[in-house]
């Protein structure tokens, strides 16, 4: 971008800075209450948001002002990573990465754009997992309470 940034720019920049930052919290949330390779999966997902962060630091550079609080379905997200049970979290956070696209922003770079459809498809994969594995549990719960 050769040209100053307009006030439309730098309140978007702030924008996706306050978003990406809870974002990157809900993942590291999301991740202390896992183990093993989900934890890893979204401990990676955590710091590819933050590196998305600092993009946006480096546009803003000295204008980035206050901090700003993120849209309200992030904050919602952070919410429920901290206080619910993580499946449904998941879930929340597979239909919120499926909006969450830099496709049409010139400013995001490609990688970026390239990041938020795999951790899309990363999410999917694990809300799926974690489904099958609590349906598993409750199946073997009702059988098991039917057996005996």
């Amino acid at each position: 971008m050769t040209d100053a940034p307009t006030e439309a720019d730098l309140r978007r920049w702030r924008r996706h800075l306050a978003n990406e930052r809870a974002e990157a919290a809900v993942y590291r949330d999301l991740a202390q209450k896992y183990d093993g390779e989900e934890r890893e999966i979204l401990a990676a997902i955590a710091a590819a948001e933050e590196r998305h962060e600092q993009h946006w630091l480096n546009l803003l550079g000295e204008r980035v002002g206050a901090p700003q609080r993120a849209d309200l379905g992030t904050r919602v997200l952070a919410f429920l990573a901290r206080h619910l049970g993580s499946v449904f979290v998941l879930a929340l956070v597979q239909r919120f990465e499926a909006r969450a696209s830099y496709e049409n922003d010139a400013d995001a770079t490609p990688m970026m754009a390239a990041d938020e459809r795999i951790h899309e498809e990363v999410i999917r994969a694990l809300a799926a997992r974690g489904r099958d594995r609590l349906s598993g549990s409750f199946r073997a719960a009702v059988f098991g309470a039917n057996d005996g």
